[in-house]
């Protein structure tokens, strides 16, 4: 019982930490977008409904995961982080040598990846849990609870910048 209180414990922790990046990116994408393409309001706008389109999609491929929650949980936080860690340096490099609307489509493509992406992962999560041995409507409640925590502490840690 005390492991699966642990493993449980880590899937929360889990949860708030993927939001957390996920609200980074989302802000980071939008700021990309306003400095390089221009219209500030605009390129937000485009963010946060491609991200959340993408989540809202990664959310429905997510059924097709049925075995090894953890490790595919895992592969997608690494492919977050680098599809997401080199995009603001891929940006720059686009706007520069790439034609003319390139890097538009560069940056609405990944923010839309990186919402898939985290999309995918809060299903996995709360599948888990429930894998681990809690119920399904305390880990749905304590997973999304802690992921959006984890989109405040995000967002707060953001106006530190």
């Amino acid at each position: 019982m005390e492991a699966n209180f642990r493993k449980s414990h880590f899937i929360y922790w889990a949860s708030g930490i993927v939001s957390i990046c996920g609200i980074i990116f989302e802000v980071l994408f939008g700021a990309l977008g306003s400095y390089i393409l221009g219209d500030g309001v605009k390129q937000y706008t485009l963010t946060i409904s491609l991200f959340l389109t993408g989540m809202g999609i990664g959310a429905s491929i997510s059924e097709r995961v049925m075995k090894q929650l953890i490790v595919t949980f895992i592969w997608i936080e690494f492919m977050v982080a680098l599809i997401g860690g080199f995009s603001s340096f891929t940006m720059f490099g686009m706007t520069a040598f790439a034609p003319s609307g390139t890097d538009a489509l560069f940056l609405y493509l990944v923010t839309f990846t990186i919402g898939a992406l985290t999309g995918l992962e809060l299903p996995i999560l709360i599948r888990k849990a429930n894998e681990i041995g809690e119920e399904l409507n305390r880990s749905t409640a304590r997973v999304l609870f802690s992921d959006y925590a984890g989109g405040l502490i995000g967002g707060l840690d953001l106006l530190s910048i």
